[in-house]
């Protein structure tokens, strides 16, 4: 990113969303909150402003303790969902495998599983989990529970809902998980679940 800048201030954030292009159509759903680097690891100059334009704007913002390695937990986390979903579904019908596992608690327990191990995947990467406590809660209870709180969450939330069945493009999908696994070996991490996930998934598009 630096290469790229060329030298022009930058700040790392990320949007709350998730969507697909249909047709050069985007169809997506914005939070009205944004992730954001914090102010003192930000290279900007006017950050003041930044926060006072997104106040004007109705846009709340929350500061994690490192944007970069909240994106690489956010992914991980993505990585999980994406290829247990990916098991009991079907890759061309990615929205329609989303619904069946947002209405499932035994599918989602298993998410929770898998979510424990590409955070690991994620730690030996150098990021400190004790950071981002918040993140990583729902995944800290026993998976039966959690699953089942989970299921409540997707019937009740419609916005969150409508990111997981909008959320469909399949090479993203697969780059999102391509890059956990391969830290993950690279790694020697041990997460049965998601590798084997991760291999029924590729198995699946191969087939396609």
């Amino acid at each position: 990113m630096d290469k790229i800048l060329n030298g022009w201030d930058s700040i790392l954030a990320y949007p709350v969303a998730g969507g697909t292009l249909n047709h050069n159509r985007l169809e997506c759903v914005i939070f009205d909150h944004i992730m954001l680097e914090r102010r003192e690891k930000a290279h900007i100059s006017n950050y003041d402003l930044l926060l006072e334009l997104l106040k004007s704007s109705e846009i709340e913002v929350e500061c994690p303790y490192d944007m970069l390695e909240w994106i690489w937990l956010h992914m991980a986390i993505n990585a999980a969902v994406i290829t247990t979903i990916a098991k009991y579904g079907k890759m061309d019908e990615i929205s329609h495998s989303a619904e069946t596992a947002m209405n499932s608690p035994r599918i989602l327990s298993e998410v929770v599983r898998a979510v424990r191990e590409t955070a690991n995947i994620i730690s030996s990467r150098g990021v400190q989990l004790e950071h981002y406590k918040n993140e990583l809660l729902p995944y800290k209870i026993p998976a039966f529970v959690a699953g089942r709180i989970m299921c409540h969450m997707f019937r009740t939330n419609e916005l969150t809902r409508k990111i997981m069945l909008l959320h469909s493009n399949v090479d993203d999908l697969l780059y999102v998980c391509k890059n956990v696994y391969d830290c993950g070996v690279q790694n020697q991490i041990d997460a049965p679940i998601f590798y084997k996930n991760d291999k029924t998934m590729c198995e699946k598009i191969s087939s396609m």
